[in-house]
């Protein structure tokens, strides 16, 4: 199955990304989600709804992903392989399949609606550099915050709080792309560009129709932001009333909201 049929399937979600580091049993008792998903077979034994798997191959049995993970869960699959449940088309420095099943399974999480993800049982590798390189397409294309229980990756994004309040989700427009939807949206220059008539300098904004700057974004030389939220006036009173100076003290309209603190 086409994975674009997971865009927003969890919208509003805390989805917990579980990895392979020996804290994940201690960090999931900490956990508070909706939705779970394992890297590769590293959440087999708890709760998970899904499965995150770039491998074709397991890297210590050295048997195929395919049959491993079939023993051992019946959860769906993700990954670019054409026997994955959901077979993804696209994903954080697409086409290379060396980027870390626990970088792609955050930005799926993402991608399905996660207002926040937690990274449990993840360290980096023990913050080795070529562990923590895979961060940088995550900080790049995750919209979301990202939430970590510590250790290296704390470098990089902030600690878990399970009392952290992320407020109402809001769909990020990059997400309208990955769905393949055209319209208008509003970018920001990440470097000195220019496209159909269109010249950018580093750290300017324009609003656009998304196919006029297509190769902007698949060469990442734009991103897109958020559209400015239109400013809403109150409508106007059809019936004019007298100017508030005309009338008398004990005349003035009453104003809704809570009392004085010395009166309340």
């Amino acid at each position: 199955m086409d994975s674009r049929a997971l865009i927003l399937k969890h919208p509003g979600a805390r989805i917990c990304v579980m990895g392979g580091a020996p804290s994940l049993g201690m960090d999931m008792a900490k956990v508070q989600a909706d939705v779970f998903i394992s890297v590769n077979g590293h959440g087999s034994g708890l709760r998970h709804d899904y499965i995150v798997a770039m491998d074709e191959e397991h890297g210590t049995l050295k048997v195929p992903m395919r049959s491993y993970l079939r023993s051992i869960s019946g959860a769906p699959v993700i990954g670019p392989r054409a026997w994955n449940d959901y077979v993804l088309t696209t994903w954080p420095d697409c086409p290379k399949t060396s980027v870390l099943s626990g970088m792609v399974a955050c930005w799926v999480a993402w991608v399905m609606g996660a207002k926040a993800v937690i990274l449990a049982g993840m360290n980096g590798y023990d913050g080795s550099p070529s562990g923590m390189a895979h961060c940088a397409p995550i900080v790049r294309d995750v919209k979301c915050p990202i939430r970590v229980m510590g250790g290296p990756l704390s470098k990089v994004w902030p600690v878990y709080d399970p009392n952290e309040d992320y407020g109402e989700y809001e769909m990020h427009p990059s997400i309208d792309a990955i769905k393949g939807v055209d319209g208008m949206t509003r970018i920001r220059a990440l470097k000195p560009c220019s496209q159909a008539g269109l010249t950018l300098a580093k750290g300017d904004e324009a609003e656009v129709m998304r196919h006029q700057v297509a190769r902007l974004l698949r060469h990442r030389l734009v991103e897109e932001i958020p559209m400015p939220k239109a400013a809403t006036a109150e409508p106007a009173s059809e019936v004019q009333e007298p100017a508030a100076e005309s009338q008398p003290q004990d005349a003035q309209p009453k104003r809704r909201g809570r009392p004085p603190k010395d009166q309340a």
